[in-house]
């Protein structure tokens, strides 16, 4: 894999991964599709279950029951499962929808993404991304070209460079996690329909994969049997992906350590366009 095309997987992954931790106000999907990022039918039939049951209530009252008894509810197991069986028991479902909603609304604690992309057997790519509430860190690494890292507390952003351990305030930028979402990728994007799915065998293991296709686009999302996201395919290229719900919020990774140093975002800007230049550089003399 060249640099140049390292460089475009990890734009095209950022935009992609972003998409999971906007708030939409369609996702009243229920919790547990978080946990097993496959869709529930069990979780289904139950709410039908309480809405008979619930017939002498108002019908606020009904809706409401039934949006709880299908939050409480676990989702139709697949562990244990092999992927063709796991296929079988998908039934057409999007387990990609309901794992983008899930993330959509969920307010227990962090989402935390992520992305490794591979050559060779070593890693030439890594993001790491973490949301709560509205901040956002964000921790981008190109072994030996690049290693950058943004935090946004508020309204408030800061970009911090790990090696020498110094940050600066971007004071010019008014930032919000939910406006850093809708500036890369359109969060509205519909995942109830793929264009295919089915099983792939990749280096000796099945998953079972949701393709979705929109004008010359194609975008891959690689499950485990028991519905686990695990690897994400984009521009020919295939890349280790996953996404954890949190239980409890997790605060650390928002705060700057103690030991790192502010420095004027002129001289951290500088800092930036010397590694980008030292990609450009790499990436010619790869082709």
């Amino acid at each position: 894999m060249s640099q140049k095309k390292i460089i475009a997987l990890t734009a095209a992954v950022s935009m992609l991964i972003f998409a999971g931790c906007s708030s939409s106000k369609e996702a009243a999907e229920s919790t547990d599709a978080a946990e097993s990022y496959s869709a529930s039918e069990t979780a289904a039939d139950t709410s039908a279950e309480t809405e008979t049951e619930a017939a002498a209530q108002t019908e606020s009252e009904t809706e409401e029951t039934t949006a709880e008894t299908s939050a409480e509810t676990e989702a139709k197991p697949t562990e244990g499962l092999s992927a063709e069986e796991a296929y079988s028991a998908k039934n057409g479902a999007s387990w990609t929808d309901a794992l983008m909603k899930a993330a959509n609304s969920w307010d227990k604690g962090n989402i935390v993404f992520k992305c490794t992309a591979w050559e060779g057997g070593e890693i030439v790519t890594s993001i790491e991304m973490s949301v709560y509430n509205n901040k956002l860190y964000m921790d981008t690494q190109i072994p030996g070209l690049m290693s950058m890292t943004l935090i946004v507390d508020g309204k408030q952003g800061y970009l911090i460079d790990p090696p020498s351990k110094t940050y600066a305030i971007d004071t010019e930028t008014e930032y919000s996690a939910d406006n850093e979402v809708e500036s890369v990728v359109d969060t509205t994007a519909d995942y109830t329909g793929f264009s295919e799915d089915g099983i792939e065998n990749i280096d000796g293991t099945d998953y079972i994969f949701e393709k979705f296709t929109e004008d010359d686009s194609e975008v891959i999302f690689y499950y485990s049997p028991d519905g686990k996201l695990q690897k994400l395919g984009t521009q020919g290229e295939i890349a280790d992906l996953t996404i954890d719900l949190l239980d409890s919020p997790d605060e650390s990774c928002f705060e700057i350590p103690d030991d790192y140093t502010e420095i004027s975002m002129e001289d951290m800007s500088m800092k930036m366009m010397a590694g980008l230049f030292s990609a450009m550089e790499e990436a010619s003399d790869g082709e």
